[in-house]
């Protein structure tokens, strides 16, 4: 979850409470059709961002608002779907992430709810689903007492805003159930709001479902199972999940890594054997962008997600084929063709424009004619570069009519809005405006400031080495204890920063210890410090 409005916190809730309601009933039923169904459910949810900003009083910070809201969620969900009065108190752990809240759902399942502090730990979709995948197949079901494992055990991935009924996640389970080949499946996604941005998605939904989904399926594998709602098996997850756990070092592992963590999933899964089905009788419904600006930049961060991963399952398709036995050399054929056709797509959707106009107008100049066409995709083509960015299966044919007037600004506009942001990894919905300015109009100079060490230690002309920071990190422990602490410190005697740090002696580094395991702390959990600061080989 990140930045969900009650509504949508409600409809998962109620969809995760209905799943453990059926559960509990074929528990119950002797039925050997109910039986088969039979399954042990946990819920996570995972928090993004989940704390406001604490004062220096504060000992812990506190909860955000979207957090307070999905905890009255909770009890409303519950007691809108046994129609009793749901007195269930959650309880609140202290975790070196932030802090976890455990509630008993109505039928006896568990929901835990892990809020993440973004100073302790990294966050975004890809890393909660590094943490929850990491805890159950590598802790959790590891146990020595437990009854699992990792090929009974199955994830469901979902977003915030998802309702699904149980039956669409038994089907799933069914599917995986037939192979133990089978590491994932997804079924068929609905659009749900308001809006004609919301109609064409509808269609384009529908037609990515009926041609694209179910071609792959039958040909090979589908590429991309979405992250609003998939399953997949526990042990292909352990085949993958290391390299899935990888910090993105260069640009292009941003695109891949953090654009579309769903598909970089699923192009591991495929180099490693798995299949991946789809399952068009497991429904999901999901809210998606209303508003122009957001749309274009969920598709910003789609569009470059998706061209990297085709490109690296061209690249590697000797290894793939190899490899993976549902992968054949003329399914590699279609999806080059169809990874071409997506270059060529703007270029052929201005050409029809300009020779639309031409039969139209055919006193106008076919110079003139393709000058006025040029104006505005270069207008826009530099804005792109330059300016600030931040039902039923029949009814669905029905908004069809505006996805086929939308192709021009979807086929061209929104292609050549994705590749002229390519420097923006914003997630691109539900971003708030202060986040989307966080670094917008910071100096250099203010940024080194914030990082002075670490900006040193990442220039690629830098003489400062590990030796030297710690040095420093020394200098600092000659202040008095208070000065840690926010305190000035008795200013009457003479500093002993003063004393070369070469001269510390051991007894005086012992000394401070304490202060040393404090400093190693706040250096590991600070983002930049993790990811990017290598020492040399030679220090």
């Amino acid at each position: 979850m990140w930045h969900e409005e009650d509504y949508e916190m409600l409809q998962l809730l109620k969809s995760i409470m209905s799943l453990g309601k059926r559960q509990s009933e074929n528990k119950d039923n002797t039925d050997e059709t109910k039986i088969a169904n039979i399954l042990t459910l946990e819920a996570h949810v995972f928090f993004d961002d989940a704390f406001i900003e604490k004062v220096d009083t504060e000992e812990n910070p506190n909860i955000n608002h979207y957090v307070e809201t999905f905890i009255q969620m909770v009890k409303k969900a519950a007691e809108e779907l046994t129609g009793k009065n749901y007195t269930e108190e959650y309880v609140k752990k202290l975790t070196p992430y932030g802090s976890r809240l455990e509630w008993i759902l109505p039928c006896n399942n568990k929901l835990h709810v892990h809020l993440k502090d973004t100073n302790k730990i990294r966050y975004k979709k890809r890393w909660s689903q590094v943490m929850y995948m990491s805890y159950i197949l590598k802790y959790q079901y590891k146990q020595p007492h437990t009854k699992f494992s990792a090929e009974n055990l199955y994830i469901l991935a979902l977003d915030g805003d998802v309702k699904f009924e149980p039956e669409a996640v038994l089907s799933l389970m069914r599917r995986l159930k037939k192979s133990k080949k089978i590491g994932a499946a997804c079924g068929r996604i609905h659009p749900m709001g308001t809006g004609p941005m919301v109609w064409y998605q509808q269609f384009e939904y529908a037609i990515g479902h009926w041609l694209q989904k179910v071609t792959e399926h039958v040909t090979g594998c589908v590429l991309c199972t979405p992250g609003c709602f998939s399953l997949f098996r526990g042990a292909s997850i352990l085949k993958v999940l290391d390299t899935y756990s990888g910090v993105a070092t260069k640009p292009r592992h941003y695109l891949q890594y953090e654009q579309g963590e769903d598909r970089w999933l699923c192009t591991l899964l495929l180099k490693k054997g798995m299949k991946i089905e789809y399952t068009a009788e497991s429904d999901a419904y999901t809210f998606v962008p209303e508003g122009f600006y957001k749309f274009y930049n969920q598709r910003r961060r789609w569009t470059p997600s998706t061209i990297a991963n085709i490109v690296d399952l061209l690249i590697s398709w000797r290894e793939i084929t190899k490899e993976n036995n549902n992968i054949s050399v003329l399914y590699i054929c279609y999806h080059l063709c169809l990874f071409v056709s997506t270059l060529l797509t703007p270029g052929t959707i201005f050409m029809l424009i300009v020779g639309a106009i031409i039969v139209s107008f055919q006193w106008i100049h076919t110079l003139i004619i393709l000058i006025l066409n040029i104006i505005p995709v270069s207008v826009f083509m530099l804005m792109c570069v330059y300016a600030s960015t931040q039902k039923q299966e029949c009814l669905c044919i029905i908004p069809g009519l505006i996805y086929f007037f939308a192709i021009p600004s979807m086929s061209m506009l929104m292609f050549l809005y994705a590749i002229g942001n390519l420097h923006d990894v914003s997630w691109g919905t539900r971003d708030t405006k202060s986040e989307a300015t966080s670094f917008i109009g910071k100096s250099q100079e203010e940024m080194e400031q914030e990082n002075f060490a670490l900006c040193c230690m990442l220039c690629p002309t830098n003489t400062y080495t590990k030796r030297d920071y710690i040095l420093s990190i020394l200098n600092k422990w000659k202040y008095p204890k208070d000065d840690l602490d926010g305190n000035q410190g008795n200013t009457e005697t003479e500093s002993p920063r003063e004393q070369d740090p070469e001269e510390i002696s051991f007894v005086e580094v012992n000394d401070y210890a304490d202060r040393f395991t404090t400093l190693v702390n706040i250096a590991a959990k600070t983002p930049i410090f993790v990811n990017k600061v290598t020492p040399k080989t030679n220090d």
